[in-house]
């Protein structure tokens, strides 16, 4: 950023955010001044100067701390012609909240599931190439928000109904006769099952790549961070603890910790 430019820290000992940069996304960060903005202004116009391209004013929005007043809002949103919001939307068809999920927030997953299962014709395809289906794509499509986020229980479930129902070959007309229970289907090939993964143990088996990153001390940006915003001295120890107010995030990963040991 320009020289007297300020990113933001979300701990003492957390490393400074200026910037984010993603495949077709940018995140600035700034304190909330016209000293930072006039600065946010100057680092757009030197970028359209030097790729030829143009700010989207659809497309740019600026989101605000809740500790920041509504007449400083106004001003910054005067200086910078952008509007404000309350969201920054969704990456990687993923809602990004900045704050606890709720069981609405992961109704999207079941609707990409429905659309999915109604491209799809069971009664055409053989129980064998059901089974494959459900494998190779439904337990594919919640992989990515489970990566960073303690799925709700209630969600999961439904997947698994949406699942089981599309193997023994429901229909709007009506249920048919599940021959195996859903414990044996979930369970290994060599033990007599299909294969298929049970939801909830693979939403923690992703979680835990974060927390043996973080217990390995991983030197990645995010690890930064998070050991400067939460880390509290006890990262290689099964004493880690999570505050009310701490992120989601962080009270999933404490509440999986004693399982890396």
């Amino acid at each position: 950023m320009k020289e007297n430019g300020k990113g933001v820290k979300v701990g003492r000992t957390s490393p400074t955010l200026s910037h984010l940069m993603f495949a077709d996304d940018l995140l600035l960060f700034g304190q909330a001044t016209e000293d930072q903005m006039n600065c946010v202004k100057h680092i757009l116009e030197q970028f359209c100067v030097l790729s030829g391209q143009k700010v989207s004013q659809e497309k740019t929005s600026i989101m605000f701390s809740k500790n920041v007043s509504r007449e400083t809002r106004e001003d910054l949103r005067n200086i910078s012609g952008y509007r404000s919001t309350n969201s920054l939307g969704k990456y990687l068809g993923v809602p990004l909240l900045g704050r606890a999920p709720k069981k609405l927030d992961f109704q999207y997953i079941i609707t990409q599931l429905q659309n999915k299962l109604t491209t799809w014709k069971a009664k055409n395809l053989s129980f064998a190439g059901r089974v494959t289906l459900v494998k190779s794509v439904i337990e594919a499509i919640p992989i990515y928000p489970m990566m960073t986020t303690n799925i709700p229980k209630s969600i999961l479930q439904e997947i698994q109904r949406l699942q089981r129902g599309f193997i023994w070959g429901d229909t709007m007309e009506g249920r048919r006769y599940h021959t195996v229970s859903w414990d044996v289907v979930t369970q290994p090939k060599h033990m007599g099952g299909l294969g298929l993964r049970r939801l909830d143990i693979m939403n923690k088996a992703c979680l835990m790549k974060l927390g043996w990153e973080l217990q390995n001390n991983g030197t990645n940006f995010w690890c930064s961070v998070l050991k400067g915003k939460y880390g509290r001295g006890v990262l290689n120890s099964v004493n880690a603890t999570a505050k009310p107010t701490d992120s989601s995030l962080w009270k999933a990963l404490v509440s999986l910790w004693p399982l890396f040991d």
